[in-house]
């Protein structure tokens, strides 16, 4: 009986083995999201975000994946803005195409997919890919054009979800810059021990802000105008120095938690039987 038992529970060890464990050859959006956090309550939003990797010049990325997509769910004139800042935005409605699944299911191109539970109205930020040395890039505003320089500069969306109507996550995105500003450093008194060399300050461009309203059927993508080389847009998503030279697109699913529940308790009635939910698949990939 003894030995049985041992049987039975190293069947099941190594069944359960299978189902958690990540698979290249079968792998889906499942297999990329790692949970982030435990809140709870009815005020929570599930958020799934991925910040793909690409040659750059991708030709899908630049070019094919927006065939199809809604480029207008934004007014005119923000549409604009963001465009001439060589931001580039839409919204995917139900299922994705074949090769952003494929994408998004690849290690080689969705290294780090996250998923996270916030509470409406607290804000948090997504980094877009990793510091640099130099960051320059022309900022073209309503009033004014202007050329930013920063050193050790980390580019940022700072996203901020509240509830919308019709089981509806309105989600508001303000572009900002972290980096090393010496002339903005902090005056200490000779016995403090703040270490100056790391100290960082924080610059938001409210100008360039903006807002979408999802359901949990929705995908937002988000990436560079690449016909843009000196725009922001372009520091964000584009990075064409390093080890590993990049081009990022970032892709997001969000939906109401409920709860203690997940975006699949959130969006049944309205998701398609072909589309999981991101956040259902990512408790299943744990």
């Amino acid at each position: 009986m003894r030995m049985r038992a041992c049987a039975v529970g190293l069947i099941l060890a190594c069944l359960s083995g299978c189902w958690f464990s990540r698979s290249t050859n079968t792998s889906t959006w499942l297999d990329r999201f790692r949970p982030l956090g435990g809140i709870t309550g009815s005020d929570v939003v599930v958020l799934d975000h991925a910040l793909l990797e690409t040659p750059i010049g991708d030709t899908y990325i630049n070019q094919e994946l927006w065939t199809g997509t809604d480029e207008q769910f934004l007014s005119p004139e923000v549409r604009t803005l963001l465009e001439e800042n060589g931001l580039r935005l839409a919204l995917v409605h139900g299922r994705p195409p074949n090769q952003l699944q494929t994408m998004l299911g690849s290690e080689r191109y969705n290294r780090n997919g996250r998923q996270r539970r916030l509470r409406t109205s607290d804000p948090t930020v997504l980094d877009i890919g990793s510091l640099r040395d130099q960051c320059a890039f022309d900022l073209k505003l309503d009033s004014s054009n202007r050329t930013e320089k920063l050193q050790s500069a980390l580019c940022q969306l700072q996203l901020l979800p509240t509830f919308g109507r019709e089981n509806k996550v309105h989600l508001q995105f303000t572009p900002q810059m972290q980096h090393h500003d010496a002339d903005r450093m902090p005056t200490l008194s000779p016995t403090s021990s703040l270490p100056l060399h790391n100290h960082r300050v924080t610059d938001a461009y409210a100008a360039l802000r903006f807002a979408v309203d999802m359901t949990p059927n929705e995908y937002l993508v988000i990436g560079a105008r690449f016909d843009k080389p000196k725009s922001l847009g372009f520091q964000f998503f584009v990075q064409p120095t390093g080890d590993r030279p990049v081009q990022r697109l970032l892709v997001l699913r969000v939906a109401r938690g409920g709860d203690g529940g997940t975006a699949l308790d959130a969006d049944k009635k309205d998701r398609p039987s072909e589309s999981p939910s991101l956040a259902s698949q990512a408790c299943l990939g744990r």
